[in-house]
């Protein structure tokens, strides 16, 4: 599975040296180029990388996007809510030992729940430099389908 990741050309050697310890990662790459200008606001310029997550078992749901997603600027609150509204009635019905009260509890190893609702994930460990490299552009289907 291709997924990216947003950093500054600044990180560069020491990515390529040991690679990434627990990074973020998304299905979506201009999510991925949102986050490359974030860490180029404070030193270097934006690259995205694109990694080969060969042990999906290391994914992990991102509890941080999850609260605050970035993927969501530019929709009004009406339109959050309702896409909040869809993704819990159909995690509600697909896993209803995950509702308790007014919340929902995903468990970590739900990373597929992550990239359908914000689009990224957490990786549980290290990603060696030999599956990694920068993208140069986007891919012509750079969000991929996910199926929870």
């Amino acid at each position: 599975m291709i997924l990216f990741h947003g950093t500054s050309s600044a990180h560069l050697d020491g990515i390529f040296a040991i690679g990434l310890d627990n990074p973020f990662l998304t299905n979506d790459f201009g999510l991925a180029s949102h986050y490359a200008n974030c860490a180029a606001a404070e030193e270097g310029d934006p690259v995205v990388l694109s990694v080969d997550v060969e042990n999906t078992d290391k994914l992990r749901y991102d509890h941080a996007s999850m609260d605050n997603p970035i993927g969501f600027r530019g929709l009004t609150s009406g339109q959050i809510s309702d896409h909040v509204a869809s993704v819990r009635t159909i995690m509600g019905m697909q896993h209803p030992d995950w509702l308790s009260d007014d919340s929902i509890y995903v468990p970590h190893d739900q990373w597929r729940v992550s990239l359908m609702g914000v689009g990224s994930v957490w990786y549980h460990g290290k990603i060696l430099p030999r599956f990694i490299t920068v993208a140069v552009d986007p891919p012509i289907n750079s969000r991929e389908p996910i199926v929870v």
